[in-house]
């Protein structure tokens, strides 16, 4: 997979990009192997790979910046100098989920939400959560914010969001007041009617809810489904 965030050292998140993605994860298998070496099953199944690009449907991005100027992705740092890289077309993402994070990087904006800056310890916005589902492409949305304080510039600007893209079907705020890396909070307040969404994995249908666990990688789902589902 080509990436311009890792050959520019914007982003190094993806530690063996330059490893052939095949060779990952034969490596990954094998060290898989060793671990069973004195009782190996009697049948061990090859490995399942995945897209190597648009292979996720699901995002975690910091808001850094200022609410003038927001930013979805990570800060660089180059000597004593900071920059602020934005992530929305991160290679990883299908496109629909490319377009909806830079629109929201935008209405983030637009809607005069502050995100939160770690040094200073203020702003409210702290993180963008976004799942897809495959089979329909609507999405799942949360926003974590430090306090209910610009939950109401979120509500008055949801449905022009929702507009936008109507296939943002659940949207909620969940309150991270902490002062740490946690990605979410335990209270969750949902800002469209449906609070549950529905994920697809080979012929089963879920609902999900917040800090449901559905796999991010895609193609992978039904290879590990099926057995289940033919038995």
């Amino acid at each position: 997979m080509h990436c311009k965030f890792f050959e520019q050292h914007k982003c190094r998140s993806c530690e063996l990009m330059g490893t052939p993605y095949t060779q990952q994860v034969a490596d990954k298998d094998n060290a898989l192997k060793s671990l069973f070496e004195n009782r190996l099953p009697e049948q061990w199944l090859s490995p399942v790979l995945s897209e190597e690009s648009g292979c996720r449907n699901k995002a975690k991005m910091v808001v850094l910046g200022a609410a003038h100027q927001p930013v979805l992705g990570a800060d660089v740092k180059h000597g004593e100098h900071v920059e602020l890289v934005s992530l929305t077309h991160c290679p990883l993402y299908t496109g629909d989920m490319k377009d909806l994070l830079d629109y929201l990087q935008d209405w983030i904006r637009t809607s005069g939400i502050p995100p939160y800056n770690k040094v200073k310890k203020k702003g409210e916005l702290k993180f963008i959560l976004l799942t897809r589902a495959d089979h329909s492409g609507e999405f799942m949305l949360r926003f974590v914010m430090r306090s209910t304080d610009a939950m109401p510039r979120v509500e008055a600007n949801l449905a022009r969001l929702q507009a936008a893209f109507p296939k943002v079907k659940v949207v909620s705020v969940n309150l991270q007041p902490v002062h740490m890396a946690r990605l979410e909070g335990d209270e969750e307040i949902f800002l469209t009617e449906n609070n549950t969404w529905s994920s697809d994995s080979t012929m089963c249908l879920w609902s999900c809810v917040r800090r449901a666990f559905s796999r991010p990688t895609r193609k992978w789902q039904q290879p590990c489904m099926q057995p289940h589902v033919n038995g």
